[in-house]
């Protein structure tokens, strides 16, 4: 099981996201923590396609297998 840290803030009407890694800092949003986590697969399957081809940590990770350790700030 991969643990990927989310780390998650509330605005007005919507979630946003990131996950703090060195090369790279995803930051997904969305109005749902659903719709987040789908905009962060969305933004790494971006990712792996274009500039992120030999980022191993991303390249392997694997969606079934991952366990999400959610983080909020205020």
């Amino acid at each position: 099981m991969q643990k990927i840290a989310l780390i998650i803030e509330k605005g007005d009407d919507m979630l946003w996201g990131r996950v703090e890694r060195d090369g790279w800092l995803p930051t997904p949003y969305g109005s749902t923590l659903h719709e987040l986590i789908n905009n962060l697969k969305e933004l790494v399957a971006d990712y792996i396609t274009h500039e992120g081809k030999d980022d191993k940590y991303w390249t392997s990770t694997s969606w079934d297998n991952v366990e999400f350790d959610f983080i909020t700030q205020v």
